[in-house]
């Protein structure tokens, strides 16, 4: 099996690992989960939007 230093913590993992068993970190960027904000939030966003608009135009 071969090592190599995680880009993060600096211990030796496998090379072959998508995430750091030390640190927990991914160790490569197409690795990761997106972090794009959940698309309730902007569901929840829209919906406060049209509210007010209703609540003004009343």
């Amino acid at each position: 099996m071969t090592t190599t230093p995680c880009p993060h913590c600096g211990e030796q993992i496998a090379e072959d690992v998508a995430r750091c068993p030390y640190c927990e970190h991914y160790t490569a960027d197409e690795d990761s989960p997106r972090r794009g904000k959940p698309v309730w939030i902007w569901v929840a966003l829209l919906v406060m939007f049209v509210l007010s608009v209703y609540m003004a135009f009343r």
